[in-house]
């Protein structure tokens, strides 16, 4: 690890945690590439990498992606994996720095040249962005956008990845600063009157607006987590999208391990601690899960038969992961609502891969 930190100060929880679940992403996304054919090419790209390391020696996003490749190590040479990784750094000390530190980095990976390229560039995002568009038409790719602010995820470019082909990513965007200034130039039309009297929401609303970009028939789906800073209470956020739902799921099993209370935020923004505090005086109020549950339950119930595929995609559909399904199917079919089965199997290896139908009965009379 190298000396000089342009970074001033030490990254905080809210940092951690959007680091955290990158890094986690990431570790559930590489496999599913390395353990599969030979020599896939996969592209990770992050456009504002900063400098590899805060002051106080806590890992960056660049040296994140760097350790995850080391721990595949084996199997990336043993099925010829050719991993090409993009630094992108605008900020000229930091740029010197993080070339440095990424030097340190590759060697520890023992990786050649042949399955592991990383390359550092200190270049403006738009005239970045133009020289990797190519570059994704072929490979498997997964794209970081760790912004400060909101104008680098436009219109445009969610339509362009839209269109790419095996393509997951994840931007960061400073959702507070829309609830200040609006930013009519970058998001017209976009209601923040409304939007202000709903401030923990914020990052949710932002993606709503963000979702109506999407073309009428487009696969790809986005799924948010809120993140609240500690020491101004400002809100930030993450936007994930993936057009496969393999990688909807990946994203929904680490959000819900960030926080088993609500899988979107690093806060109580759905209020559950409070719900659960009821008083003889009022009536119970259900937390975020209790209400998908309820929400399952009715909508299954209604259709009287279905099977585990649909079970999944209403799930992931609402946000949750395939575990919340199963233990509520689970639960319907030990309180006698659904008629036997011996297991659930609602998970993409299971209803895609491996093909396993189950069909689910409701009893009669319930």
């Amino acid at each position: 690890m190298s000396g000089g930190f342009p970074y001033q100060s030490a990254f905080d929880e809210a940092t951690e945690t959007k680091l955290e679940i990158f890094e986690n992403y990431l570790k559930e996304w590489l496999p599913t590439f390395i353990y599969g054919s030979r020599s896939q090419t996969i592209n990770i790209v992050d456009f504002f990498a900063g400098c590899g390391y805060d002051v106080e020696g806590n890992p960056g996003s660049p040296v994140r992606i760097l350790r995850v490749i080391k721990g595949y190590k084996e199997h990336i040479v043993r099925n010829d994996g050719q991993i090409r990784v993009l630094l992108n750094e605008k900020n000229s000390a930091k740029y010197k720095e993080l070339k440095k530190i990424t030097e340190d980095e590759i060697r520890s990976t023992g990786l050649s040249n042949r399955n592991l390229k990383v390359t550092c560039t200190d270049i403006d995002f738009e005239m970045l962005f133009d020289v990797v568009k190519p570059y994704l038409s072929s490979g498997n790719n997964f794209l970081f956008f760790d912004q400060n602010g909101i104008k680098y995820f436009t219109k445009e470019i969610l339509l362009f990845l839209d269109n790419a082909p095996k393509t997951d990513f994840m931007v960061f965007v400073s959702s507070s600063y829309v609830n200040r200034f609006g930013f009519p130039e970058h998001l017209p039309d976009f209601n923040i009157d409304r939007d202000r009297k709903d401030y923990f929401h914020i990052h949710q609303h932002l993606l709503n607006y963000f979702r109506k970009w999407i073309p009428s028939g487009s696969d790809l789906k986005l799924y948010p987590f809120s993140l609240k800073k500690e020491n101004s209470g400002n809100i930030y956020g993450l936007v994930f999208g993936s057009k496969h739902l393999l990688g909807v799921e990946k994203f929904l099993n680490v959000a819900w391990k960030i926080n088993s209370n609500n899988g979107n935020a690093n806060f109580d923004i759905e209020g559950d601690h409070q719900k659960l505090q009821t008083n003889l005086f009022m009536s119970p109020r259900l937390t975020k899960k209790e209400a998908f549950e309820k929400e399952f339950s009715e909508n299954f119930c209604m259709k009287g038969v279905f099977d585990n595929k649909e079970a999944y995609l209403f799930t992931l559909d609402k946000g949750h992961p395939p575990s919340h399904a199963k233990d509520i199917l689970t639960k319907m079919r030990n309180e006698g609502i659904l008629e036997h089965f011996s297991y659930p199997k609602i998970n993409y290896k299971q209803i895609y891969t491996e093909k396993n139908v189950v069909n689910f009965r409701v009893k009669n009379g319930r």
